[in-house]
Formats: structure tokens, C-alpha cells, sequence
């Protein structure tokens, strides 16, 4: 009877560490997808046509981008732990969080840019933004 109960007992265990190490392994795919989706989102909308917007300047945290239709100025840049979207006025919208460190700069006329996020995901890609 007392085996019965402790053989019961470690099951149990195993099944709660079993479903535990599911729960981690799933919430921490969740988030890495998230951050994925997040960059692209982010790239897809620098690049768009409708903006169309074009660097004026880069250093390795900071990107100032203008749109020549109407000369409005945008600074991409990092605050705390997130890449935030700034313009002329006061006030900001958060683009990316959980940023760690960014890098951006200009290679063939395009613009290259590098993020690590705080799980070391890190990405790269080149942009179709010309340097204005």
C-alpha cells in the first residue's frame, strides 16, 4: 500500500514538472514569434511606399528620416529598453520593446539595420530607404 502511494506520489511529480517545462518552453516560443513578427511589422513600415521616407542621418542609435512630399521629420531612436518613433511635435510611439541595443547605418545607399532584443534574438537586414 505504501509503495502504491509513494509510486503515485512520484508520478504525480513528474506529470507537474512534465507540464511546468511545457508551459516555459511554449510561453518562451510565444514570445521569440512576437518579436519576430514586431521587426518585420517595424520594417514594413519604414519601407512603405506611402511614406516614402528618406534618411537624413544615422549614428549607431538613432536614425532621422524625413518625407519629402510634405518635409516631415521622424527620429527612430532607442529610449530605455524599447525603439520609440518621435516627429517634430513632443510625444513618442512605442515601435519596438525589449529592445537591448540597436545599429544603424549606411551601406550602398541603403540603409542597414541591426537590433538585439534582451532574449539575444538578434536581427539584420538592409532596407530599400535611400539616404536623402
Amino acid at each position: 500500500m505504501i509503495e502504491s502511494i509513494m509510486g503515485l506520489l512520484m508520478l504525480s511529480l513528474i506529470a507537474m514538472l512534465i507540464n511546468t517545462t511545457t508551459l516555459y518552453i511554449n510561453n518562451s516560443d510565444r514570445h521569440q514569434r512576437s518579436e519576430i513578427i514586431n521587426y518585420h511589422v517595424f520594417l514594413s513600415t519604414i519601407e512603405s511606399r506611402k511614406l516614402n521616407l528618406r534618411v537624413v542621418k544615422t549614428d549607431d542609435n538613432n536614425i532621422t528620416l524625413i518625407n519629402p512630399s510634405n518635409y516631415k521629420e521622424y527620429r527612430i531612436q532607442t529610449y530605455k529598453n524599447m525603439l520609440r518613433l518621435s516627429g517634430n511635435k513632443s510625444g513618442h510611439v512605442p515601435i519596438l520593446e525589449n529592445v537591448a541595443s540597436t545599429y544603424f547605418s549606411i551601406h550602398k545607399n541603403h540603409l542597414f539595420i541591426k537590433l538585439t532584443f534582451i532574449n539575444h534574438q538578434e536581427f539584420e537586414s538592409e532596407t530599400s530607404i535611400e539616404k536623402n
